[in-house]
């Protein structure tokens, strides 16, 4: 049978290099930004019809909600799925109720202002569609930390919850930094969490991130923002610091996380 797990936490913490890498494993497909949560919701949702209201036939239907994801990936060749969604709290509950296998979460994490500094650096000398024109670091930092249009403070709130003592037992969670110079050792206590067969993939030459022949199509929010480095593992060399106006770290510094892994 076919197993699902999931890859979570915060944003530009290496979630398209280890799909990359994870992917060169043809039994592994680790997918792109999943839309399987929005589609369990809206048809959950329906729940709130007058017409379910009207004749609320609630084991037929949480049996159809049962099968939706298992359905979804039915025709991937892959025997392990790893689907890319931010987990939060509601979609935890919604697995604890529905999802017939064992839960599997792989939670990555990096510090908040080398995230912050990371979307800046890419979006150095760019026009980029999810900024806007000439918008300046202030600006653009206030985009990133907006509440109701960035997925950082879901992030935030996922890594948060995954470390609570109840739900550690579901999580494995992996540090940026300890990816990107330790990688050969997180793949294998990721393998061995997931409880499945190692591989030993190439980590010299890395390519761009590919599931079943489909890629980001990144113009939509700016060219280059799931780009991976071609060939060995390194982490470019800057100082973050620069980056962010103190007047931003002052505003900030107390979201900035460190997941509680010892409960």
């Amino acid at each position: 049978m076919k197993q699902i797990f999931f890859l979570s936490g915060l944003a530009r913490s290496g979630n398209t290099l280890l799909g990359s890498i994870l992917n060169q494993n043809k039994n592994i497909a680790v997918t792109g930004n999943s839309v399987i949560f929005d589609v369990l919701k809206s048809v959950s949702d329906f729940k709130q019809h007058q017409t379910f209201l009207n004749f609320p036939d609630h084991d037929s239907f949480n049996n159809m909600i049962s099968k939706i994801m298992p359905n979804y990936y039915e025709k991937w060749p892959q025997q392990y799925i790893i689907d890319r969604s931010q987990i939060s709290e509601d979609r935890l509950l919604f697995l604890k109720r529905y999802y017939k296998q064992k839960i599997k979460i792989i939670v990555l994490w990096r510090d908040l202002f080398e995230i912050l500094a990371s979307f800046l650096k890419w979006s150095e000398n760019r026009n980029i569609p999810m900024f806007g024109f000439n918008a300046s670091n202030e600006e653009k930092i206030e985009m990133l930390m907006n509440k109701d249009t960035s997925n950082i403070f879901t992030g935030l709130n996922v890594i948060k919850n995954l470390s609570r003592l109840e739900n550690m037992h579901l999580s494995h969670f992996v540090n940026y930094n300890d990816l990107i110079h330790n990688t050969e050792k997180e793949l294998i206590k990721i393998y061995q969490f997931l409880e499945i067969p190692y591989f030993n993939h190439d980590l010299n030459n890395i390519e761009d991130f590919n599931v079943n022949g489909k890629t980001y199509k990144d113009e939509i929010y700016g060219k280059g923002l799931h780009s991976v480095r071609k060939g060995k593992i390194k982490k470019i060399k800057y100082d973050y610091k620069k980056y962010i106006p103190n007047s931003m770290y002052e505003k900030y510094k107390h979201l900035n996380y460190t997941p509680n892994l010892y409960g």
